[in-house]
């Protein structure tokens, strides 16, 4: 990156890198999370009526890639935009800027999970 380039554009990019990857990685987690069509005991039997058994499955896929692509450009957008905070509060580029939007991304996963390590 360059020096010239605002906060708004990393965050951006970052959210669109974010939304990219997040969709592959939901779409192969879809692969074997979604049950597949012929699953069941009378599944072989009933090829003819896969077609509803898979749309039946389509609602659960495109909420498992929509949330993955919305999750990873969170935590995207979370670690560049703190870094870039962190980088007008010290005055210059260091990775000690680079550690702190590592924090901020793992707030941002903690917050998802919704666990807390005191349980």
């Amino acid at each position: 990156m360059n020096n010239s380039e605002s906060c708004a554009e990393r965050a951006v990019a970052a959210a669109g890198a974010g939304a990219c990857i997040g969709a592959l990685v939901g779409t192969a987690v879809s692969a074997f999370k979604t049950p597949q069509v012929l699953d069941g005991p009378e599944g072989v039997k009933q090829v003819r009526g896969a077609g509803a058994a898979a749309a039946a499955a389509m609602p659960k896929l495109t909420r498992l890639v929509g949330g993955n692509a919305l999750l990873f450009s969170a935590v995207g957008v979370s670690y560049s935009m703190s870094k870039c905070i962190a980088e007008g509060m010290m005055g210059d580029r260091h990775p000690l800027c680079s550690a702190m939007g590592g924090v901020a991304a793992g707030v941002a996963l903690g917050v998802h999970t919704k666990k807390s390590d005191g349980d």
